[in-house]
């Protein structure tokens, strides 16, 4: 059952990473800024920048 609760965990914190990095991208925060801040690819933030339309 644990390992079921630590993956909902781990899902949660990216998802969260991912919104944060929305966020940042309308605050127009630079694409360097959102990767050294939220540890996620630069690729990474691209195609969530692109998805929502912000870059």
């Amino acid at each position: 059952m644990s390992k079921i609760f630590e993956d909902i965990k781990q899902e949660a914190k990216v998802q969260a990473k991912l919104e944060d990095a929305v966020e940042m991208l309308k605050e127009k925060f630079s694409i360097e800024q959102i990767v050294r801040i939220t540890k996620l690819s630069k690729s990474e933030i691209i195609e969530i920048g692109r998805r929502n339309g912000l870059l």
